[in-house]
């Protein structure tokens, strides 16, 4: 809704009018809530893809194991199940790694413009 300059009632008509700036965007982009907005919104996204890696994972790994065992064998396949968790426990590990060492390049990245 536009708001009057000058706050005089006798030239209502001849007041300029200042439309306000209505947008969805938000005015700071560095601004705290946004990036805690962003950060929300990346670890929810992260959550996700774990959550879907891991149901696949447990989904080849029940059929695998049915597989093996249709074929009368139990000794190699409990073997290639525990190499293929203990995998998949290395890739989350290495994935924690890379998410720790992003922090922190972050935060000496951060430091250093404010050393600068």
């Amino acid at each position: 809704m536009p708001f009057p300059l000058n706050s005089n009632a006798s030239s209502s008509y001849s007041t300029k009018f200042v439309e306000r700036p209505y947008s969805r965007k938000p005015c700071c982009p560095n601004s705290p809530s946004t990036i805690i907005f962003q950060g929300k919104r990346s670890v929810k996204r992260m959550v996700i893809v774990v959550v879907i890696t891991t149901v696949i994972l447990l989904f080849t790994a029940i059929i695998i194991l049915i597989l093996f065992l249709a074929k009368g064998g139990f000794k190699t396949e409990i073997f290639v199940i525990s190499q293929f968790l203990f995998s998949f426990h290395t890739l989350l590990k290495f994935q924690a790694a890379l998410t720790n060492l992003k922090t922190r390049l972050i935060r000496k990245f951060n430091f250093m413009r404010l050393v600068l």
